[in-house]
């Protein structure tokens, strides 16, 4: 339970609010709610495969390839400009 509430990982949380500096508000809560639906979705899955350990480990197998093909399709890390970069173009 400590992983959906973003209690384990409080660094990935605030990396991801690091850009909305004035909308911050809005930005934890949705956050939380993708958080809390992501595990409200998911949930059910362990139990259609079986409610056993070997169910939960394929569903977190499964979550994490989920999570490399959007890291790949949706934010393609290569083409991040590097902060020191940024910072240096805007003077």
């Amino acid at each position: 339970m400590l992983f959906a509430s973003g209690l384990a990982l409080p660094n990935a949380p605030a990396l991801a609010l690091a850009e909305y500096g004035e909308s911050a508000g809005s930005a934890a809560a949705l956050l939380g709610a993708v958080q809390f639906g992501v595990g409200a979705a998911v949930s059910p899955l362990v139990g259609l495969l079986g409610n056993d350990a070997l169910a939960m480990g394929g569903v977190i197998v499964a979550a994490l390839l989920l999570a490399v093909v959007v890291l790949v399709v949706v934010v393609r890390p290569w083409q991040l400009a590097e902060p020191i970069e940024a910072e240096a173009a805007a003077l």
